[in-house]
């Protein structure tokens, strides 16, 4: 029973050497192939048994990966030394010259910011007594109290009448241009409302043409001054017309800002030198000043004795009217 067994286990031996040839094609692994064929010849001339030529088979599939792996390095080590020769690197010059773009629209926004303020001071430097004094004496109960928050005055100073305007400019030179802006829109507050009235849905974001149309009636009833410092304002806050207001301040001859109104200096009214007063004038306003008193005493005198003189006669006729009825 054994050599029918031995048969076809040399049989079998042939067949399970054909994947051995293939494995031979493969020229990293032809020189290590004729060992293993010379050792399964001679196992399988004494035992039979092919269960030994099976690890042959599996060595030979695991060389073929092996290989794959060290050429898939070699690709990969060729892809890795040939990015750095074609590098141009241009994304860091693109966001350098990006970086310096946006660095000059910062610096050119914040100078018109500033050139907005102080065209918004120059407006305000330029009201002229009569103008703020109107403003000031029309503004709402509530707008007085804002402005003399905004302006760091005690609130009973905005009842100071005519007093008040030299006050409030020295006031308004010194503030903080948040605060400016705050006083410019009371100021300007009959103005801004009839504006708005007039624009009607319009009002949030109002065109050139928009304002160009409703302007003129507010002029009217307003002044151009008043109007002029509601633009400034408007040019100098965050609202979305800004554009359109610093376009009509630039290019609308009837929008021009006049030249400042001098501060009264209260330090140097203090310290002024005393006016020279002429001796005889002064001599001249004495002497009159006497004559005048006098004259006003013997007024009284003459009107005392013209009293007495007829509390005297009133008292003689009823005397002789009682002596007459007894």
């Amino acid at each position: 029973m054994a050599p029918p067994k031995k048969e076809p286990a040399a049989k079998k031996a042939p067949a399970k050497k054909a994947p051995a040839k293939k494995a031979t094609a493969a020229k990293p692994a032809a020189d290590k192939t004729p060992t293993k064929r010379a050792a399964a010849a001679k196992t399988a001339a004494p035992e039979p048994p092919a269960k030994k030529a099976a690890p042959a088979k599996k060595a030979a599939p695991a060389k073929e990966p092996a290989a794959k792996t060290t050429k898939s390095k070699t690709t990969t080590a060729k892809t890795t030394t040939a990015k750095p020769a074609t590098a141009p690197e241009p994304e860091v010059d693109e966001h350098a010259h990006d970086h310096d773009h946006e660095h000059d629209e910062d610096e050119i926004d914040e100078a018109q910011a500033e050139a907005d303020v102080a065209r918004m001071q120059a407006a305000l430097a330029s009201l002229d007594d009569d103008t703020l004094r109107q403003a000031l004496a029309h503004m709402s109960e509530k707008s007085r109290q804002e402005v003399a928050t905004h302006l760091q005055m005690p609130r009973a100073t905005m009842y100071l009448g005519d007093a008040l305007v030299p006050l409030a400019r020295r006031k308004l030179q010194h503030a903080a241009p948040d605060h400016q802006l705050q006083v410019l829109f009371a100021l300007a507050a009959g103005a801004n409302d009839q504006t708005i009235e007039a624009l009607g849905d319009r009002s949030d974001d109002p065109s050139r043409e928009d304002l160009l149309e409703v302007l003129p009636a507010v002029i009217d009833a307003h002044g151009t001054t008043i109007v002029t410092l509601m633009l400034t304002g408007y040019a100098a806050s965050d609202a979305p017309c800004r554009p359109v207001m610093r376009e009509l301040l630039e290019t609308d001859d009837r929008f021009v800002i006049g030249p400042p109104v001098p501060v009264e200096d209260r330090t140097s009214a203090l310290l002024a030198p005393p006016k020279v007063v002429d001796a005889d004038e002064l001599k001249a306003k004495r002497d009159h000043r006497k004559a005048a008193k006098e004259a006003k005493r013997a007024a009284e005198a003459h009107q005392r004795e013209a009293k007495a003189a007829a509390q005297a006669a009133r008292r003689a006729a009823l005397h002789n009217a009682k002596r007459k009825g007894r």
